[in-house]
């Protein structure tokens, strides 16, 4: 199994060439790319994401690096009165974003649910799923056109039937599409209290990437696997039993502690590496039993 972090870790490198050299020789071998700032030019037009996405995959190549999975666009940040509009507009920035995710040569585009992001208003749980589902049926022929996964990744947002993986897994078993999946994010599902194991068994084949990180169990602070709460025995256990065989993608990065002497930043940077590698591991070794 290959592995792999989102390229935001490599912020303080200059240009893709230099990060995609990086994680090459740390081991890596895919990369959680993201197109998800809406208000970037790339969003402007299909001509504009091609311009932004040429260098990333002409670099990608060059250093053999994958781009497994894609970070879409956040969906309902602020989230709209009007409900027709927000499916509307949600629905036309994924369906560019997953142009610039068919550029790229990856196969697995990341969504959030339409829920609020904290901002003191939620959606109430009926309406969050609907609309989730809205979405999604409005990306489905964009998908099947470039043989993507649409992958709605489950959130920390306790109060919300729809972010657990279960409400994930509901929602997602509405859309009669094989392109429809499910991407499990670790340290937000930790924030439910719930075995990890039981919900990645509940996704079975609907699971077709991830976002490892772990968490304290009340916050999602996106710190190293083996320092919160997350069993991974039973990660690594339920992985195997369900033959997943996608990229172990870590969602926790060195960025995150930006005041970080270099010489620190490059040895959790290889610790990052090491502990992907070791999940990675464990899950084929698990599935040779």
């Amino acid at each position: 199994m290959k592995t792999g972090i989102i390229g935001g870790a490599f912020w303080y490198l200059d240009g893709p060439d230099a990060r995609f050299r990086r994680m090459r020789e740390l081991g890596f071998g895919t990369v959680d790319e993201s197109l998800e700032e809406t208000e970037m030019p790339y969003y402007e037009s299909r001509s504009a994401m091609e311009k932004h996405c040429a260098p990333i995959r002409e670099a990608a190549d060059r250093n053999g690096i994958e781009v497994f999975q894609v970070h879409g666009s956040y969906g309902a940040w602020e989230g709209f009165d009007d409900l027709d509009k927000t499916v509307l507009e949600i629905s036309e920035n994924y369906n560019l974003g997953l142009y610039g995710c068919h550029l790229l040569g990856c196969r697995n585009f990341v969504i959030h649910p339409t829920v609020y992001y904290g901002r003191g208003k939620e959606y109430d749980q009926d309406t969050a799923v609907s609309q989730t589902v809205r979405i999604m049926e409005a990306t489905m022929e964009e998908c099947e056109k470039y043989g993507i996964n649409l992958c709605l990744e489950n959130m920390p947002m306790t109060r919300q039937r729809i972010s657990p993986p279960k409400g994930i897994f509901e929602a997602v078993s509405q859309i009669r599409s094989d392109y429809c999946r499910i991407c499990i994010d670790v340290g937000h599902q930790a924030l439910f209290h719930n075995d990890i194991g039981e919900d990645i068994r509940l996704c079975g084949s609907k699971l077709s990437c991830l976002h490892v990180h772990d968490s304290d169990g009340y916050s999602d602070i996106h710190i190293i696997p083996f320092t919160g709460i997350t069993n991974w025995d039973s990660f690594t256990d339920a992985l195997a039993e369900i033959g997943y065989s996608g990229s172990m993608s870590l969602e926790t990065e060195t960025a995150r502690r930006r005041y970080a002497p270099l010489h620190l930043m490059e040895m959790t940077e290889e610790l990052l590496a090491a502990t992907a590698r070791y999940l990675a591991d464990e899950v084929e070794r698990k599935k040779q039993k």
